[in-house]
C-alpha cells in the first residue's frame, strides 16, 4: 500500500476511534445496549466485535472527515486564513479581499501538489497538509470532551482555537508550496 493511501485510511480511523472511545465513555454501564441475545451472543466473540468496532470507527471518522472539512475549512477561509496570509505574507498579495487570497492560496497549493511525487516541495506540502487535516478532525473529539464538563463557551472557544491554529498550519501550508 502506498504511505499516501495509508495515510488517508489513518485520517479517516483516528478520528473515528478517540470519538468513540470518548462517547462510550459517556454510556453509562448499566445501559442495555442489545436486546437481542442472538446478536449478544454473536458479539460476545472478540473477533466479531473487533471488526464492528473498526467499522463503525471508521464511518464515524468518515463522517467526522467530512463535516469537520466543511466547518473548520470554512470558518477558516472567512476568518483566520485570509488575515495569516496577509499578515505574514504581505508582499505576496495586494489586496484585502478575502474571497481574492483564499484564492491565491489554493492556486499556489494546487500547483505544488502537480509537481512530481518525489519533488521535495510537493512532500512537504502533502505532509504538511496531513497534519493539517487531523488538526482538523480533532474538534469534534474534542468538543465532546468539552461540553458537558466545561459548557457550552468553552466548547465554541476551543472551535475559536481550533481554527485560529488550522489557520496557521494553512500559513505554512502556503509558505512551503510559494517555495
Amino acid at each position: 500500500m502506498e504511505k499516501e493511501n495509508l495515510f488517508a485510511h489513518i485520517e479517516n480511523l483516528a478520528p473515528g476511534l478517540v470519538t468513540l472511545l470518548l462517547l462510550s465513555s459517556r454510556i453509562p454501564a448499566t445501559t442495555d445496549i442489545i436486546p437481542n441475545t442472538k446478536v449478544f451472543e454473536l458479539i460476545q466473540q472478540q473477533f466479531i466485535t473487533g471488526l464492528i468496532v473498526i467499522a463503525f470507527a471508521y464511518l464515524l471518522g468518515v463522517l467526522i472527515f467530512i463535516i469537520s472539512r466543511f466547518v473548520i475549512d470554512t470558518l477558516s477561509a472567512l476568518t483566520f486564513r485570509p488575515i495569516f496570509l496577509k499578515l505574514y505574507r504581505w508582499d505576496d498579495f495586494n489586496t484585502i479581499c478575502p474571497k481574492e487570497i483564499n484564492q491565491k492560496y489554493r492556486d499556489i497549493v494546487k500547483s505544488a501538489l502537480e509537481l512530481d511525487k518525489d519533488n521535495p516541495i510537493r512532500q512537504e506540502v502533502v505532509l504538511r497538509r496531513q497534519r493539517g487535516r487531523l488538526l482538523r478532525t480533532l474538534v469534534f473529539p474534542l468538543l465532546i470532551f468539552i461540553y458537558p464538563s466545561f459548557g457550552l463557551l468553552m466548547a465554541l472557544l476551543a472551535v475559536i482555537i481550533i481554527v485560529a491554529i488550522y489557520a496557521y498550519s494553512e500559513l505554512a501550508i502556503y509558505q512551503e508550496a510559494n517555495n
